[in-house]
């Protein structure tokens, strides 16, 4: 179900903040870059979850042209749907320094973000756009280390499940053999017909015990 969002948050983003301002552009060329970009950004977007190293990149970087254009109005939205997979792939990796940094960043940003009588468009779309890539940031984060976790605890079940039918099926081969050996070593007038019939069972548990 996720992967079905990716095309109408693309549809979203792009239809709020790329085709408004690119269809009030007066020249040409910047009209076709605009919707040039619109494209690689909602590919992006789309396409996060096979690229997830590339996909941010392209976000941004098209988001940050279509800016400098003024053909874009974006506060990094779009990065910050695409950087959400990353984090939560790199969740392991992360610092807990630079998770506490990030929040801190991410809470300055969303208080400064709130519109004020003298806060400029530029100004206003900067903090909104730090809020936004921090906050998918350390939401990717703690999802990822939740998956980690709840890997490492299937993980370890499993092994103990293992443990314990390799316990099982040696322990009881063991004590069959000890058996085998107990019994036969006591009787005194043993053949050498049930002397290799013992060696024989002891032979056979030992090879199932060691498959």
């Amino acid at each position: 179900m996720r992967r079905f969002l990716d095309g109408p948050a693309a549809s979203i983003v792009v239809g709020m903040f790329w085709l408004p301002p690119a269809a009030a552009a007066t020249d040409r060329s910047r009209l076709v870059a605009g919707l040039a970009l619109a494209c690689v950004t909602g590919a992006a977007m789309v396409l996060r979850r096979r690229l997830p190293a590339g996909a941010p990149l392209l976000a941004a970087g098209a988001t940050i042209a279509g800016s400098v254009l003024g053909v874009c109005q974006d506060p990094m939205l779009a990065a910050a749907w695409c950087l959400y997979p990353l984090a939560v792939a790199r969740a392991d990796r992360t610092r807990t320094i630079v998770l506490v940094l990030a929040g801190l960043l991410t809470a300055l940003a969303t208080v400064t973000a709130v519109p004020g009588e003298g806060a400029s468009g530029a100004g206003q779309r900067l903090t909104l756009a730090v809020a936004a890539v921090g906050v998918s940031w350390l939401l990717g984060t703690a999802v990822g280390r939740q998956i980690a976790a709840a890997r490492e605890a299937e993980r370890a079940r499993v092994q103990l499940a293992v443990a314990r039918d390799v316990h099982d099926v040696v322990g009881h081969a063991l004590g069959v053999i000890s058996a085998e050996a107990g019994v036969t070593r006591s009787l005194a007038d043993a053949t050498e017909q049930e002397l290799r019939d013992t060696l024989a069972g002891v032979e056979s548990h030992a090879r199932r015990a060691l498959e």
